[in-house]
């Protein structure tokens, strides 16, 4: 397989099931665990993608807070954080489902680290339940 198509495997993979995640809960997660596992090799793997997926939408909403400095800094990241929730609740729904696997510990602190970095809450959680 090449690494386009392994790109928009993984990317198909990811979004069904982060919506059947969305419809049903995380029981989709053990019903699509041999696909996950097929595809990603194990499914902390396949966490870490949903994480670095998540954590870019973040990336990409926090750059434009940085862009318009009207107000104050933690209510807008805050709105951006809700932004990315809203839109990527799928994604949202996994990492809330196994929020404490040691498998996102690392991108959670990356992500706390960010927020914190474009003015956010230091306790402030990136999303309910996302980690990283």
């Amino acid at each position: 397989m090449s690494g386009w198509q392994r790109t928009r495997a993984r990317y198909r993979l990811v979004h069904e099931v982060a919506a059947e995640c969305l419809r049903g809960g995380p029981e989709a997660l053990s019903q699509r665990k041999a696909a996950i596992e097929a595809e990603y090799g194990d499914v902390e793997q396949f966490l870490r993608d949903v994480q670095r997926r998540y954590r870019m939408a973040v990336e990409a909403r926090l750059d434009a807070v940085a862009e318009s400095p009207d107000g104050e800094a933690s209510a807008r990241v805050a709105e951006a954080l809700a932004a990315v929730a809203a839109d990527h609740a799928g994604l949202l729904s996994i990492l809330t489902a196994r929020g404490d696997d040691p498998a996102l510990a690392e991108g959670e602190a990356r992500l706390r680290g960010l927020v914190r970095a474009f003015g956010g809450r230091s306790d402030a959680e990136p999303a309910p339940g996302a980690r990283g």
